[in-house]
């Protein structure tokens, strides 16, 4: 019987009046690791003579044109692509960190990033069991090939810059910190070098500004943007940001739109209340608000076995971080202007400071762009949607409450609530076209594939398929088999 309603509940979300989800999509991010040659349009081989940027099942074809070609098939009103590249840190502290592309050792096919050759460049760092922890930095030149082909296509491209850090711990790029205005300076000095590189970047003619729609100078870097002087009390980190936009207006020309993709817990306050953000928000270098608007939905304790997107768009309007904060536990009463998941009240009203000051914020002054918005196949996903199955970590890494079952449904329920909640809200007059564009994380350029193993890839359009082929793809615990 539980099995039959889920089925009905499945027929249902797809026969709405919004039509299928897979055409409501309008733009995604690929990424985040593509790997030195994850953007090569041309097929690379190793010294073996085996093929390096193909996915299994065809070796004829990189791996990336296979995801374009999903793209236009899968999600034919999909019109704008976040492009992301990754660079190195090599700590998590500030002081003395480096920030560079890098490569899976030294020996290999040709490889050149910023002048670094693969035989200067520093290499991947390797776990004891002998395989490389991240998958290196694409090439400049396929970036620029990658790009052309894209905007040849019809997209409109939007540069997205990650940091990884390097380390075995893997740690998030957004626990990078600074103890001293010294550790800011220095970060920024190497972060700059990373955004103006890309900025800057040309190839046998071919600049990388005259592809692009959008850039944005910085992701997810909450510990670095939420530092404050001891001394001067500045946000010294904010103020490098809008310097950097500043820098890369300059070379990007008025055509380029600029923004930086804070995570949900930061794009509004630091942990004190300072409206930290709001300066580079404000600033005449900035197009819009970016937001990686992974906010949790829904309760642990919550049954989501049956979820449906009336649950999401409950959970966007309701609840933690919005009616309420967590104490040690307890539950407490949360003010509007404090909210994280207002929105609209954010959106719609000036931001005022522990001090009693107003931010250099105007009400309504600039659209919302979900820079990053997604969820996995796997239950709970609404209630952490930052979580993803990761087979090196400590219980995968499963979301708060999860059991593991892996089920594309969840991933299609959470993303068309989510979805209608922007539509919604857009709708209202208060908050008219309040949110302009939702990049969904993510596609991988590795290549379509039919096993879970890819975190947040997008399953869209395969569970639309399983429901109108009448074979849906059974749930299975990940827990059980990890690699599947």
């Amino acid at each position: 019987m539980r099995n039959l309603i889920i089925i009905l509940l499945s027929l249902m979300v797809c026969t709405t009046a919004e039509a299928k989800l897979s055409e409501q999509i309008r733009a995604v991010v690929i990424g985040p690791e593509s790997g030195e040659y994850g953007y090569e349009l041309n097929l690379i081989t190793d010294e073996d003579s085996k093929v390096m940027n193909a996915y299994p099942g065809n070796q004829y074809q990189p791996s990336i044109l296979g995801v374009i070609q999903k793209i236009k098939e899968d999600y034919p009103n999909l019109k704008k692509i976040g492009l992301s590249v990754g660079w190195y840190a090599s700590s998590d502290k500030a002081e003395n960190i480096k920030i560079l592309p890098k490569a899976q050792g030294n020996e290999g096919p040709y490889w050149e990033v910023a002048g670094y050759m693969r035989d200067t460049a520093e290499s991947i760092t390797k776990h004891d069991l002998g395989y490389y922890i991240w998958q290196g930095t694409p090439t400049d030149k396929s970036v620029i090939e990658l790009c052309s082909l894209l905007k040849d296509e019809g997209f409109e491209i939007t540069f997205y810059p990650f940091i990884f850090v390097d380390t075995l711990e893997q740690t998030w790029r957004g626990s990078i910190k600074a103890d001293s205005d010294s550790g800011i300076e220095h970060f920024l000095n190497e972060y700059s070098k990373f955004i103006l590189h890309y900025a800057s970047l040309e190839y046998q003619g071919t600049k990388l500004k005259d592809l692009l729609s959008g850039f944005i100078i910085g992701t997810e870097l909450e510990s670095l943007t939420k530092y404050r002087s001891p001394t001067t009390k500045e946000f010294k980190f904010v103020d490098g940001l809008v310097k950097l936009a500043a820098a890369s207006r300059e070379i990007l020309g008025k055509n380029t739109e600029i923004s930086y993709a804070a995570n949900w817990s930061e794009y509004a306050m630091d942990n004190n209340g300072w409206r930290h953000l709001d300066k580079l928000w404000a600033d005449k270098n900035i197009d819009y608000v970016g937001i990686d608007a992974y906010f949790p939905l829904l309760p642990m304790a919550m049954d989501q076995s049956l979820l449906t997107p009336e649950d999401i768009m409950r959970g966007w309007q309701s609840g933690l971080n919005y009616d309420y904060y967590l104490d040690a536990g307890v539950e407490k009463e949360l003010s509007p202007e404090y909210a994280l998941q207002n929105l609209a009240h954010w959106w719609s009203h000036a931001h005022k400071n522990p001090d009693g000051t107003f931010s250099e914020w105007e009400p309504k002054g600039k659209k919302i762009v979900f820079t990053e918005a997604g969820y996995t196949s796997v239950d709970h996903t609404a209630t952490e949607p930052w979580a993803y199955v990761n087979v090196q970590a400590d219980g995968l890494a499963l979301p708060s409450g999860s059991n593991g079952i892996v089920d594309f449904r969840n991933q299609y329920v959470a993303y068309q609530g989510s979805l209608n909640f922007a539509e919604a809200i857009n709708a209202k007059p208060e908050t008219k076209n309040m949110i302009s564009d939702i990049y969904w994380y993510n596609l991988d350029p590795k290549g379509p594939t039919d096993s879970w193993g890819h975190s947040h890839e997008m399953k869209i359009k395969e569970y639309e398929n399983s429901l109108e082929n009448g074979d849906l793809v059974q749930p299975y615990n990940i827990l059980a088999d990890p690699l599947r």
